[in-house]
């Protein structure tokens, strides 16, 4: 796992490629709009002598449950962003509102 420390001096040194646009893509009927939209990327390592312990799973039976996790943790992560960006929409609203009636 990076260190906070690793994570900053990674920064620094390629801080020019930090805003780079990413190519966008569709699976099915969902797309991924990496440029304006934040995505969930999780991780199923079949290595085991992988350095990121946490994603390593030795059979298939142990990287169905991964992946049956990471797709629970993406589902609780999408609708909080998704009742946080309606909840922050709102409260734009109601401030627009008072400030054209106080006008």
């Amino acid at each position: 796992m990076l260190t906070l420390e690793q994570l900053a001096a990674l920064a620094a040194e390629h801080a020019g490629e930090l805003h780079a646009k990413v190519c966008e893509f569709e699976i099915g009927n969902r797309r991924f709009a990496f440029n304006t939209e934040p995505a969930i990327m999780g991780v199923i390592n079949l290595s085991p002598d992988s350095w990121y312990r946490e994603s390593v799973c030795l059979s298939a039976e142990a990287a169905i449950q991964r992946a049956r996790v990471l797709a629970a943790k993406a589902r609780r992560w999408w609708t909080w962003a998704q009742n946080r960006r309606w909840r922050m929409r709102n409260a734009s609203m109601k401030r627009a509102s008072r400030a054209s009636c106080c006008r």
